[in-house]
């Protein structure tokens, strides 16, 4: 046992001392407790103590003698309180190996659904199904993985072809990125909206969004941006898409409306879809769970109880309210795990 976590164990009061050690864990000061004479305790020293207290032998070290991440700690010390992960489990759906829905809501009390958003927004247009039309996350953990040295990462690539990018998200930023530094030949990323202005109203959108033009570094690597476009078709031969056909489009009273005779064509190897997610995947998990959706395909459930319409199945952040903020998953999840505490103990004392 190494000196600190003797201090801790040697403690008049051990059971404040490992409390506000686990309080350091959870990030409430990181790193931030000091011993009486002033000595700032190890991260790793914390996590023992933790389990020490807890009656948990914790290896603190990575097999190799590593040190672990903070991801590898946070979940070190879920095992020290009783979290069980287990990764690589195909919840619902025909996979091979993977887990009926339905066994979740037989084997436990409350089942807690936090799975995203992840149907994307498509586009039905003539020559949708021609090869070199993607969904951007068909192409963008690619680079990814062959950054890390996966094997068979399959071909898809930027790499000498006419790429145009649709959405002018950060996921569309994000193609634009990604195939600048495969090697593209050119690039243009098309927005539906108009351009907006330089600066914000800022009388006028307070406190909501700014609305106003953004240019991320991917952006200053290099693209055509173009606004107000929309897409009506694609061309191709032998099955490949060459080219976009698009047009011009005005927005009056809140309606969309082509401009006549401003119809265009590109060049295009390569068409990447970044325009968001419209709600949850529903084939597989959600659909053999039984729950109801919303008018947007989203899992029906309230900000009280969570509770979706299947008992014991509880809903929260993108899979219930759509596609958002990762401060409303949050949220949303803190508040969650308050309703099940409530729903399992009658009351709880965990914070909203």
């Amino acid at each position: 046992m190494s000196e600190l976590i003797q201090e801790y164990v040697d403690s008049g009061n051990q059971r404040l001392r490992v409390d506000r050690a686990a309080g350091v864990i959870r990030g409430v000061k990181l790193l931030g407790l000091s011993s009486r004479n002033g000595r700032r305790y190890r991260e790793d020293a914390l996590v023992d103590a933790v389990g020490l207290y807890e009656g948990t032998k914790v290896n603190i070290n990575h097999p190799k003698g590593h040190p672990l991440s903070p991801r590898d700690y946070r979940d070190r010390l879920g095992v020290v309180r009783g979290v069980e992960f287990r990764a690589g489990v195909a919840v619902g759906g025909t996979a091979p190996g993977s887990l009926p829905a339905r066994t979740l809501v037989e084997e436990f009390d409350a089942v807690a659904i936090t799975a995203g958003s992840e149907h994307p927004r498509d586009l039905a247009v003539p020559g949708r199904e021609l090869d070199g039309v993607h969904f951007a996350m068909d192409f963008l953990p690619l680079q990814n993985r062959r950054v890390a040295g996966d094997a068979d990462v399959p071909p898809l690539s930027a790499h000498g072809k006419h790429v145009v990018v649709i959405g002018g998200g950060d996921t569309g930023s994000d193609c634009v990125g990604t195939s600048n530094r495969q090697g593209a030949t050119s690039i243009v990323q098309f927005e539906l909206l108009p351009q907006p202005p330089e600066h914000e109203n800022k009388p006028l959108v307070w406190p909501y969004w700014p609305i106003k033009m953004r240019t991320s570094t991917s952006h200053e690597e290099g693209c055509d941006r173009d606004w107000a476009v929309q897409t009506k078709a694609f061309r191709g031969e032998r099955g490949k898409v060459k080219a976009l056909v698009a047009c011009r489009v005005d927005w009056k009273d809140g309606k969309l409306h082509d401009v006549p005779g401003s119809e265009f064509e590109l060049k295009a190897d390569l068409v990447l879809f970044a325009m968001g997610y419209v709600h949850p995947v529903h084939e597989g998990m959600l659909d053999e769970l039984g729950v109801k959706y919303d008018a947007r395909g989203n899992v029906a459930a309230d900000t009280e109880c969570y509770q979706t319409s299947t008992p014991k199945v509880f809903a929260a952040g993108d899979t219930r309210r759509g596609q958002s903020l990762v401060v409303w998953a949050i949220r949303e999840g803190r508040q969650c795990a308050r309703a099940i505490d409530e729903f399992l103990m009658g009351a709880s004392e965990l914070p909203r």
